[in-house]
């Protein structure tokens, strides 16, 4: 049995472009995985991203993502020179975080070509804020970085209303991406083609039994 990570996956498949083969789920695990980048700005091609985060003081662009500095520097590196990713378009970058109400909340957008958007939200950094909010979702329905996803969800489909949607995150991302798939209008659910879970917590009960679910 062949193994291999999602940097072999850029080198194998990396020249193949989404005209070519549609989304997978490791596209699903790359976009959760750069959804921890602070990029700053959007509206730019992924091409671009490199650059422009070598042109950001190290303090700023880590700032409490040193848990993955290395690996996911190295991915925007290896995204910005496949074909595959290189012109995929960041949009609507937004980090939130708000100690009184203990919410840590991050995603990023990103245009494919054939209509086609991939909402990703990022997982846990390593602001107390975050491992807070992570504790409190054990618990709890409705979490603030949860109404967030949702609300962001909306925003982008009202903003794009023609273009298909995959919404992914890992960990703590995965949990907002299926709470926001959930609780979206169902106008806009029917517009969902995929939401990957990339190793995200569970929810209570009132969710998981419910018929949105």
């Amino acid at each position: 049995m062949t193994k291999g990570n999602i940097f072999d996956y850029l080198t194998w498949r990396g020249d193949i472009n989404f005209f070519e083969r549609k989304p997978n789920p490791i596209d699903g695990l790359i976009f959760s995985a750069l959804a921890y980048l602070n990029f700053s700005a959007s509206d730019f091609a992924l091409k671009e991203a490199y650059d422009r985060l070598n042109m950001v003081k190290e303090e700023e662009q880590y700032r409490g993502l040193d848990i993955v500095k290395d690996n996911h520097f190295l991915l925007v590196k290896k995204c910005a020179k496949s074909p595959r990713y290189q012109n995929v378009i960041i949009i609507n970058y937004i980090e939130n975080t708000d100690i009184e109400n203990q919410c840590q909340f991050s995603a990023t957008s990103f245009l494919l070509p054939g209509d086609i958007i991939f909402i990703a939200y990022r997982g846990t950094d390593s602001s107390l804020i975050g491992w807070k909010e992570d504790l409190n979702m054990a618990f709890t329905s409705g979490t603030p970085a949860q109404l967030m996803a949702t609300e962001y969800a909306k925003k982008i489909a009202e903003k794009y209303p023609s273009y298909h949607l995959y919404l992914c995150g890992h960990s703590k991302g995965g949990n907002l991406a299926v709470w926001a798939a959930v609780h979206l209008p169902e106008k806009i659910k029917q517009r969902i083609i995929k939401v990957y879970n990339n190793d995200g917590p569970g929810f209570i009960n009132d969710l998981t039994e419910s018929q949105e679910y």
